[in-house]
């Protein structure tokens, strides 16, 4: 996602999928100046290992 997240498809249905468990979240929001900004202030959490180990607990949350 540091390098590739155009290719990332936000769109309703993730947004819908997601909702009850991220809220309000922008990291399926639409790539506008202010979800740039907000990007950038947390970009040190979206690298590879960090998602990673987000996407295991992301995982076991769903599972239970």
């Amino acid at each position: 996602m540091t390098t590739k997240n155009k290719m990332f498809d936000k769109n309703q249905v993730i947004d819908y999928n997601f909702k009850e468990l991220i809220g309000e979240s922008f990291l399926f929001s639409a790539s506008t100046d202010v979800w740039r900004a907000k990007r950038k202030a947390c970009s040190h959490a979206f690298y590879k290992d960090r998602l990673d180990n987000m996407m295991d607990c992301l995982k076991n949350i769903i599972s239970e």
